[in-house]
C-alpha cells in the first residue's frame, strides 16, 4: 500500500499543531494562549492564499496556494485541539 506524499505533509503538519498547542496548553494558566498560534497561522494562510490568487504568477502562485491550504488545515487542527482541551479541562475543574 502506497501513501500519498501529500497526505504525509498534512499529518506532519498536524501533528506539529497538536505538540504546539498541547505545550503551550501545559506551559500557560490562561485558557486563551493557546488558540493564538492557530490563528496567526490562519491569518499567514488566509494571506498566502489571497497573495497566490492576486499575482497569479505561475508555480509561484501554485506553491503559495498549496501552502496556504495546508497550513490552514493544521491551524484548524490547532485550533479543534485547544478545544478539546479547554474541553477536557473544564471536565477535571
Amino acid at each position: 500500500m502506497e501513501i500519498n506524499s501529500g497526505l504525509i505533509v498534512i499529518l506532519i503538519i498536524a501533528l506539529i499543531a497538536i505538540v504546539i498547542t498541547y505545550l503551550i496548553a501545559r506551559l500557560t494558566k490562561r485558557r486563551i494562549i493557546k488558540y493564538i498560534p492557530s490563528i496567526l497561522v490562519i491569518l499567514f494562510a488566509i494571506y498566502l492564499l489571497v497573495s497566490a490568487n492576486v499575482s497569479q504568477a505561475g508555480f509561484d502562485a501554485l506553491i503559495k496556494g498549496i501552502w496556504g491550504v495546508l497550513l490552514f488545515y493544521g491551524a484548524v487542527i490547532g485550533l479543534i485541539t485547544a478545544g478539546v482541551l479547554d474541553f477536557i479541562n473544564r471536565k477535571k475543574s
